[in-house]
């Protein structure tokens, strides 16, 4: 896809490409009941370091999960891929050119 596209978007194709990445993975990181506390920020921040491409997995009522995933991405700066039932999708391209792992397909 188009390289020269702002950071903070993602085309419908690039967002089923990073969802077809993740379909087979295991979450990253599972999301408590208990809120989101600064730790586990750090957490996702890491990972979203580690590997541009988080999938989360939340525990709580539905409606808590919304709102934690569209918090996180906030916080955290990522876009929010998808989320479908319990799980939720985030990704933030490094800024570190050599430290990129995802490459969209041209």
């Amino acid at each position: 896809m188009d390289n020269e596209q702002p950071p903070d978007q993602l085309s419908g194709a690039q967002k089923a490409y990073l969802r077809g990445l993740a379909m087979n993975r295991k979450p990253d990181l599972h999301i408590g009941k208990k809120g989101l506390p600064e730790g586990l920020i750090l957490e996702i921040e890491a990972a979203l370091h580690r590997n541009e491409l988080v999938k989360l997995k939340f525990l709580g009522p539905r409606l808590e999960r919304e709102r934690s995933i569209a918090t996180i991405a906030e916080r955290t700066q990522a876009l929010m891929v998808g989320q479908t039932g319990r799980m939720g999708l985030i990704y933030r391209r490094n800024i570190e050119p050599e430290k990129q792992v995802i490459q969209f397909p041209v």
